[in-house]
């Protein structure tokens, strides 16, 4: 058994279905994406260490040099614990917390390296104190206590802020808790600081991780 329809019963049917799919239309800046155009496999490599720090917060790598960053009062001695990856000897620490010049209340940072003169350093951003501190591994680990080869201070107006990334020029990007726009930019020499929708355009790109996290739920309503 089968029924026929003239147009003429199917035409408000066919008026409801067009309001229907008006009324849905997709936010502009929405992008659904319901595939790939290439998939890639990720394959996981173990690495065995005679003994690793507890509470590990971060580990990251960098050449041959392998960092680990712990978290919590109670685990461990130092902040800071560096290995050789290929040979799995642990180099050294350094690193405790407090208020004084060369430690850290709560150190952050975006994986932002800097190599220079058979060096590497580190960009470690203190958030309670405001302070942004490129730490030089190497002669760290020599000294047995954090040595700076630059520091940068001034952006106390933004509060709580994280994630942030240091320009060849000094001038940072970041996000904050309390925000007035997605992210921050603060300019080093006009010590100043406005909200800026976008990463801005430079020569030398901070890591995809660093990107990815500032995109990662940055703050999009004012204080």
């Amino acid at each position: 058994m089968y029924y026929k329809y003239s147009l003429k019963q199917l035409l408000p049917l066919i008026i409801l279905f067009i309001i229907s799919a008006c009324g849905q239309k997709e936010d502009p800046k929405t992008i659904l994406v319901k595939e790939f155009p290439q998939e890639i496999s990720i394959e996981g490599e173990q690495i065995d260490f005679d003994s690793l720090p507890l509470c590990p917060q971060e580990i990251m790598v960098k050449d041959s040099l392998l960092i680990k960053k712990r978290v919590g009062r109670l685990c461990d001695d130092y902040l800071f614990y560096v290995y050789n990856i290929n040979t799995k000897e642990f180099l050294g620490a350094f690193g405790t917390e407090g208020r004084g010049p060369s430690e850290f209340l709560y150190p952050l940072t975006t994986g932002q390296f800097v190599t220079n003169n058979n060096s590497i350093s580190l960009w470690v951003h203190d958030g309670h104190q405001h302070r942004l501190h490129l730490v030089n591994i190497n002669e760290s680990i020599k000294a047995g206590s954090p040595l700076f080869d630059e520091s940068i201070t001034g952006f106390d107006e933004v509060s709580d802020c994280f994630n942030v990334v240091v320009l060849p020029e000094g001038n940072l990007v970041g996000r904050s808790i309390i925000a007035e726009g997605p992210l921050f930019l603060y300019d080093k020499k006009n010590n100043s600081i406005k909200w800026v929708e976008y990463f801005p355009k430079v020569e030398q790109w901070p890591p995809d991780h660093a990107l990815v996290n500032l995109y990662n739920g940055a703050g999009r309503n004012k204080a």
